[in-house]
């Protein structure tokens, strides 16, 4: 005996229930992995921006090491210049007899 038509929507309201309930489980859990992946998103984000902050400070000094690295070896260039011209000089006047 054939099945009524109200006994096959009844099946497939069933089946179709079934389904809808699988695809429920399926997309909570991609949404949970969606969650969690976006929380772990936005903590790389932040620690990013915070390496890039601290890079650009640490470059920053290191200029200004570099530079003030510069200024003292120039410096010193000098001092040995004005102590090698001393040098010269003092023996210079040594060399001088002055009688008084």
């Amino acid at each position: 005996m054939a099945q009524s038509t109200g006994d096959q929507l009844v099946i497939l309201l069933a089946s179709l229930q079934k389904k809808k309930a699988v695809l429920d489980e399926k997309i909570g859990a991609d949404e949970e992995v969606y969650g969690g992946c976006t929380k772990e998103m936005k903590q790389v984000s932040e620690k990013l921006e915070e390496i890039d902050d601290r890079l650009t400070k640490m470059k920053g000094v290191r200029k200004e090491y570099a530079k003030t690295i510069q200024e003292i070896d120039f410096a010193l260039q000098k001092i040995e210049s004005a102590a090698q011209q001393m040098s010269e000089r003092f023996a210079k006047l040594s060399k001088l007899s002055v009688d008084f």
